[in-house]
């Protein structure tokens, strides 16, 4: 199939699908409003001839280097990678157990100091006082007091008991991580807890009941991290166990996802996984999972599974959902393109080939494994090629705007 093409200039604002078709109608519609207007019409046909022989081509479409670059066009080599076949589960990203804290009001009271610059965003150390609250005396009873008191220490007992447990187990491979992480988290909240109601105790059992003898009760950060949620004030009347401040370490972040059971037996290799931390980007989970669930859901039917990284690998954010790409067996070397290269035309998988600097052309392709960015291509493109890796799309759009007109059509010189 022979093409024509001619240079076109044009300039344009719009963004989006709306924009790029605007666009590529007007890139279209120019090729009929410049001509070749040689001295006689002989003239005329030897240069069109000699244009087509020059550029003979399978079936696609032309963009000058200055219309690629507007468009965003990018390009990948084909080459022969090692790749293996790839599930892909959903997943998501969450914080670990010792991630986030919540300060709650210890007494009914009126909150009278606020660290400076307390609000979202601000950062904390662990430690550092956030504000005060002056307990209601009204609101106060010693037997509750004591009541709280005693379960206090009850919970730290057995919070005790608990983490020396799971440390030892865990120590001896019995129990994973996650769970030694949510031990210690729970048992560095009952010593809190404890300590607290030991401290109001002591007041009371003194005799120090008059208000103006009756301390502040302090918000103490127990972590490094920044402020989530401030859902108090200056001044304000709170609630025993009303959430008052929610404090984020985001330093480090876990990957989890729910595999079913019949997708589980299939994956042979759980630290070579990746997930897509944006549409077409794929980074490395880094090592073997954190924590692999020795059962499945009795509901579901699924097992959790889980990474931990650094939350500046990807820049993710908790909460965030995205897909994990987990090996399943075959792995071989093959020929290989960007995934973001392959599109349908017309029902048919495609990619376009750079035969030119200026020209594309749609190549039919049968496609093998899928790994990741990456898929294996069967036949229809040759090692070392350049294929569109971005702007695939813009193409396709392009070809079913007709393909571009011969310039000459409809014109009588």
């Amino acid at each position: 199939m022979k093409i024509n093409f001619k240079k076109i200039n044009i300039k344009y604002g719009a963004s989006g699908l709306y924009g790029l078709t605007a666009l590529l109608a007007a890139l279209l519609a120019a090729g009929c409003t410049e001509h070749f207007h040689p001295a006689n019409e002989a003239g005329a046909h030897a240069e069109l001839e000699e244009y087509e022989e020059e550029h003979e081509h399978g079936e696609g479409v032309h963009f000058s280097l200055e219309q690629q670059e507007r468009l965003g066009l990018e390009f990948d080599q084909a080459c022969t990678m090692d790749l293996s076949q790839r599930i892909r589960v959903p997943g998501w990203v969450e914080l670990p157990p010792g991630g986030s804290a919540t300060i709650k009001a210890g007494v009914e009271g009126v909150l009278i100091e606020l660290a400076a610059g307390l609000a979202p965003g601000r950062e904390v150390r662990k430690g550092e006082v956030l504000g005060k609250i002056r307990p209601l005396v009204s609101a106060m009873d010693m037997g509750e007091l004591e009541a709280n008191y005693l379960k206090a220490k009850a919970t730290r007992e057995q919070s005790q008991t608990n983490y020396a447990r799971i440390e030892r187990l865990f120590a001896a491979g019995a129990k994973s991580q996650r769970e030694w992480e949510e031990a210690r988290l729970a048992l560095s909240m009952a010593e809190a807890d404890w300590e607290k109601a030991l401290a109001w105790r002591a007041v009371y059992q003194g005799g120090a009941a008059e208000p103006e003898k009756v301390p502040a009760l302090e918000l103490i950060a127990p972590l490094d991290g920044v402020v989530a949620s401030l859902s108090s004030g200056l001044g304000l009347h709170v609630s025993a166990g009303e959430e008052l401040l929610r404090l984020i370490n985001g330093e480090k972040l876990w990957i989890s996802a729910s595999i079913p059971q019949n997708r589980i037996n299939r994956i042979e290799d759980f630290q070579n996984a990746f997930y897509e931390a944006s549409p077409g980007v794929f980074l490395s989970t880094a090592g073997a999972p954190l924590y692999r669930s020795p059962v499945l859901d009795p509901v579901s039917q699924m097992g959790r599974i889980t990474w931990e990284l650094s939350a500046d690998a990807a820049e993710l954010r908790a909460g965030q959902a995205l897909n994990l790409y987990l090996a399943s067996g075959e792995r071989r070397q093959a020929l290989a393109v960007p995934e973001s290269a392959v599109t349908e035309v017309a029902g048919e998988t495609v990619v376009f080939v750079r035969e030119h600097e200026d020209f594309f052309e749609k190549r039919p392709v049968e496609l093998g494994l899928r790994d990741g960015a990456w898929v294996e291509v069967l036949s229809g493109v040759e090692s070392g090629e350049s294929v569109v890796s971005q702007g695939a799309y813009t193409l396709k759009l392009a070809m079913s705007q007709s393909a571009l007109p011969d310039p000459h059509a409809g014109h009588s010189h």
